[in-house]
């Protein structure tokens, strides 16, 4: 009796031995510190919300004070230091008190004062600012001053300025306003990259249009373009499939525009031709603006076949060349 006694003693002092194991590792895998260990000395903790459940009660740290670096970022994205572009079915963010702007047809729109502002729109960051010729839309040939921003949330398959993803110099707005009067031409473009990614552009297109030039802006067609005082010419970029990108075109942009703004194709082949043709007519696209404009990709789609296109289909659009292309070398810069 005895010794069957000690045996169940020896058993049952294994078990409870096995289970303090098991529960030693388990504590030991999820933070906890093992028996006889103690705990390990704590450094000060970046501040931030408690997440449960996850090991050592982890912590979420606070956003960085660094900003992230212009460029290329997730579908959906908009650059970092310039802040997104408004979600499709989300109204812009309402303008501050202060400066008013007259406009056109929209009325007069109240737009902030530069020193109530942040950073965010109260500098841009440039890619170059320079004097030249408009090579296309409708104000071709005409003497223009560029604004060129950093930054574009899209890849296009056939992009020509890629040189304008990244770098540039973080300007204040004032500085870039002086930049585009100086050179004294009555036009004045901001293009890109995509220049709605940066929330200081509509304040500085406003701001130049104040000072009686004639504001033109290109876009993707992915950007909210509600946003624009109404007295900027908008050329709007609709991205056919060649692109890779034509997932990506906010269609209620359709529904800002009007006669004087523009809308552009750049075509790459027969398949985005008859892609633009369809949405023409599907869309009623004359009945939005009359300036239906049709690119080629240069080197990629020859014009004489775009033009026989548009004549076979009596479609009412008007073909154009990128004349800076046939000026200059079609790879050089700042023209």
């Amino acid at each position: 009796m005895l010794r069957w006694a000690r045996g169940v003693s020896r058993s049952r002092q294994a078990h409870r031995t096995a289970e303090a194991s098991r529960r030693a590792a388990h504590h030991g895998r999820f933070g906890r510190a093992l028996p006889g260990q103690g705990h390990l000395p704590r450094g000060p903790r970046a501040p931030g919300r408690r997440l449960r459940g996850l090991p050592g009660g982890a912590v979420r740290r606070a956003p960085s004070d660094r900003a992230p670096r212009i460029g290329c970022l997730p579908q959906g994205r908009a650059q970092g230091v310039v802040g997104p572009a408004v979600p499709e079915g989300r109204q812009a963010p309402r303008a501050a008190p202060g400066q008013v702007s007259s406009g056109g047809s929209g009325g007069a729109k109240v737009l902030p004062s530069i020193d109530s502002l942040s950073p965010k729109t109260s500098s841009l960051v440039i890619h170059e600012i320079y004097a030249s010729i408009q090579g296309e839309s409708t104000f071709a040939g005409l003497p223009c001053t560029f604004v060129r921003t950093t930054g574009c949330n899209l890849r296009c398959s056939w992009c020509d300025t890629e040189h304008a993803f990244y770098g540039g110099t973080r300007m204040s707005r004032a500085e870039v306003f002086e930049k585009a009067l100086a050179t004294g031409t009555p036009l004045v473009e901001l293009t890109g990259g995509e220049p709605l990614l940066q929330p200081g552009v509509p304040l500085l297109c406003a701001e130049l249009c104040d000072a009686g030039r004639t504001v033109l802006i290109e876009t993707s067609g992915e950007a909210d373009v509600s946003v624009l005082d109404p007295r900027v010419h908008r050329i709007m970029d609709l991205k056919a499939p060649g692109s890779g990108e034509s997932a990506r075109n906010r269609w209620s942009n359709l529904d800002h525009l009007t006669p004087r703004d523009e809308i552009k194709f750049v075509l790459a082949s027969r398949e985005d031709y008859e892609w633009m043709r369809t949405v023409i007519r599907e869309r009623d696209l004359p009945a939005v603006t009359p300036t239906l404009l049709a690119s080629t990709v240069f080197g990629q789609l020859h014009p004489k076949d775009l033009v026989e296109w548009v004549m076979a289909d009596s479609l009412p659009v008007r073909v154009q060349l990128q004349m800076h292309k046939y000026i200059w070398a079609p790879e050089t810069q700042g023209v």
